[in-house]
């Protein structure tokens, strides 16, 4: 058997897993925990350019032409769609299919913004100052 997992004739080693990320930390090393508390494979400096591009605009649409110079800068690339769609894929696959969003224009990510350490440094940041308003040291 070989430790296969077998349900009927349907290998559940095959399947895709389901990640749900919980925190999108982007204060330093760009890193995405699941809910188990393990740091998702990423990959390179450009496929975590990309999620940090789209998760400091969530839940905004970021256009596609805007995704390619971030990505690519001024020499661009041979086949821009070509490679950003590849990118895209290995981004789903590493975080989850359903929180890349596809539409007409570019991409979004469908991420909560309370799951991204640079919004709740926000959130700090403006309670200090409403705090120090109020004469709070």
């Amino acid at each position: 058997m070989g430790g296969t997992a077998r349900f009927g004739t349907i290998n559940l080693d095959s399947l895709d897993r389901v990640v749900s990320v919980v925190d999108l930390r982007m204060l330093g090393a760009v890193e995405a925990v699941d809910s188990a508390g393990h740091s998702l494979k990423l990959g390179g400096a450009r496929q975590r350019g990309l999620l940090a591009l789209l998760a400091l605009s969530a839940p905004n649409l970021v256009a596609t032409d805007t995704i390619v110079e971030a990505l690519w800068g001024e020499a661009g690339v041979a086949r821009p769609d070509a490679a950003l769609h590849m990118a895209i894929n290995r981004l789903r696959a590493a975080i989850g299919e359903d929180l890349v969003v596809t539409e007409p224009g570019g991409y979004r990510l469908e991420l909560p913004s309370s799951n991204t350490d640079v919004s709740r440094f926000r959130a700090l940041v403006q309670r200090g100052m409403q705090l120090q308003t109020l004469g709070h040291p």
